[in-house]
């Protein structure tokens, strides 16, 4: 595994450390100042912390629970709809009434007053079983959001997950950096002193600061590339984008992934296949309502009422009724432009886009199961032939400050053996990086993402 301290072994074992004690000293003492106390987020706290405060995870939360309070026998349609009301109307007429027996009544200002009010119970009794299939699709709609809500934790757990990661590899770059200036400061100092005695010319001591120049130039840009993933990662855990803290200094893969395994449960356990069989059921639910319309509904009604008119305009002046009123209705549509079957026939349109998804969601997943475990594997094979090129790389780095310490070696050559060393160490990073991130992919393509990051 590389580590920060992976090159100064090397440093400390110059002959010219050994002649210059100040300078020893003077780098211990700097090593030994307490730096500002960081907290350090591992990364079961990050996953926490982002279940917990991420935006995404929070309105899944919601649209599952208002799905969940969906889900009732009163919007189904099997409870009564009760209500109260009641109304006053007045009205000023002229009326002139005639009846049989020759009286007669005028009055060009007749006031009539009317006031009702009563208690209405209504009641689907039967709608062609569109109840029972109502309460069917806010169950499934409930189901749905319910997987839609652990999707988007898994997805939000794989983000941190390789948010996290990509911020230790980038430490780790940056360390190799912080590496590398230390060793050019080294060596500016070796050049500066055989350049005091004239052993070396002006061109390889100005060549020896320009690129030390560089080295710190790329140490600078490598740690503000860090505390920018830092930042996303904060944004991703909703949290506080300033915060600083440090991460774990190792990737660590999983020993033991079968992808044989994987393959074979993604198209079971995937969390997109699972929401898309739910959609297809919900479809095969929206064809068996319409269809349901087309059978009679019965509905029981039932009124306690009260009604008083008051009138100047009739002889008969004061009128007050009171009292329940029952019935039932029967509704049997049988024809409305044809409109319900033209719904039925979109429905099982829709129905069949469904199926067509569901079959593209699989198809995807095969495809994207085979991509990545092609590049994992990929990974692991360029991780062990980088292993063995850097064990390569440190024993020419060896060699080469062994040499460079007596003067067998010139600056420039061993400035060649030092950007090898680098190189190598970046590649065996960023192939620890990219295994992380594909094992993180196939975990959650699979569905076992959850379980693994509760394992760990």
């Amino acid at each position: 595994m590389i580590t920060s301290k992976t090159l100064r072994p090397y440093l400390l074992s110059f002959e010219f450390w050994r002649t210059q004690p100040l300078i020893i000293i003077i780098l211990v003492f700097i090593n030994l100042i307490p730096l500002h106390a960081q907290p350090l987020l591992n990364l079961d706290e990050a996953i926490r912390v982002g279940i917990e405060n991420n935006y995404d995870v929070r309105i899944a939360r919601n649209e599952r629970d208002i799905a969940k309070n969906n889900t009732s026998a009163g919007n189904a349609g099997f409870l009564p709809k009760v209500s109260i009301g009641s109304s006053y109307e007045k009205s000023i007429t002229a009326a002139d009434v005639k009846v049989v027996t020759g009286t007669e009544l005028v009055n060009n200002r007749a006031h009539t007053d009317w006031i009702d009010a009563g208690l209405f119970v209504k009641w689907t009794l039967f709608d062609g079983f569109g109840m029972f299939i109502r309460r069917d699709q806010f169950q499934k709609i409930q189901e749905i959001g319910e997987e839609a809500y652990w999707a988007e934790i898994e997805k939000t757990i794989a983000d941190i997950i390789i948010k996290y990661f990509d911020i230790v590899s980038n430490q780790m770059l940056l360390n190799v950096l912080v590496d590398q200036v230390e060793l050019s400061q080294l060596r500016l100092q070796i050049i500066e002193s055989r350049h005091k005695v004239g052993s070396v010319s002006e061109i390889e001591l100005l060549k020896a600061r320009v690129e030390l120049h560089a080295d710190e130039s790329a140490r600078a840009n490598q740690q503000a590339l860090t505390q920018n993933h830092k930042t996303l990662l904060n944004e991703l855990l909703a949290r506080d984008v300033s915060l600083d803290f440090l991460v774990a200094d190792t990737i660590t893969l999983m020993p033991d992934l079968d992808l044989q395994l994987i393959k074979n449960t993604s198209l079971r356990d995937n969390r997109d296949v699972l929401l898309g069989q739910l959609h297809q059921e919900y479809s095969e639910m929206l064809v068996k309502q319409l269809l349901a319309m087309r059978l009679p509904s019965v509905r029981f009604f039932s009124n306690y009422y009260f009604t008083q008119t008051e009138t100047q305009a009739a002889f008969i002046q004061s009128n007050r009724q009171i009292g329940p009123h029952l019935g039932l209705s029967i509704d049997f549509p049988l024809f409305d432009g044809f409109k319900k079957r033209l719904e039925v026939q979109n429905a099982l349109i829709s129905k069949e886009n469904a199926n067509f998804r569901l079959s593209q969601v699989q198809h995807n997943i095969q495809s994207l199961v085979a991509r990545v475990s092609n590049q994992y594997e990929n990974d692991l094979q360029q991780l062990s032939f980088e292993r063995q090129h850097l064990s390569l790389a440190q024993k020419n780095l060896e060699i080469a400050r062994e040499s460079f310490a007596v003067g067998a070696l010139s600056s420039i050559e061993l400035r060649e053996v030092q950007k090898n060393l680098m190189a190598a160490q970046n590649r065996i990073i960023s192939a620890l990086y990219n295994a992380k991130s594909n094992e993180t992919l196939l975990l959650l393509i699979s569905g076992k993402l959850m379980s693994e990051s509760e394992n760990r």
